[in-house]
């Protein structure tokens, strides 16, 4: 038969789509907003991880791999007493970590570039 879609959850695709959104409108953003300063915040993201794949060997990355995939299967417990320890510690870390809250913050949305796209000036 024909290849089979699989469905995907909704919160999922609608992250994933407003990841994407968002990344374009970084890369090329309208004449209303700032042109590099995404550019320049997902450079200095970015270039550092370019840099450490380009100098690190392939086997490097195997070991370490290997290793978190064992740490993650073997250290379930350990790893539920760290995450509970964060929501404690910090209650809003997961906040924190969504892209449209740190490095993507100011780049404008998809709601606010049709805004200003069709607003009279």
């Amino acid at each position: 038969m024909g290849g089979a879609s699989v469905p995907c959850r909704t919160k999922d695709c609608s992250s994933l789509t407003g990841s994407r959104l968002y990344l374009s409108s970084a890369l090329n953003p309208p004449a209303y907003y700032p042109p590099g300063y995404a550019r320049l915040k997902l450079a200095a993201v970015l270039l550092p991880i370019a840099i450490i794949f380009a100098i690190t060997p392939p086997a490097v990355f195997a070991h370490a791999g290997s290793f978190a995939l064992g740490a993650g299967f073997f250290g379930a417990k350990f790893i539920m007493q760290g995450v509970q320890w964060l929501l404690k510690t910090f209650p809003n870390w997961p906040e924190q970590l969504d892209l449209s809250n740190s490095l993507l913050l100011g780049v404008p949305t998809d709601a606010q570039l049709a805004i200003v796209r069709h607003s009279p000036l």
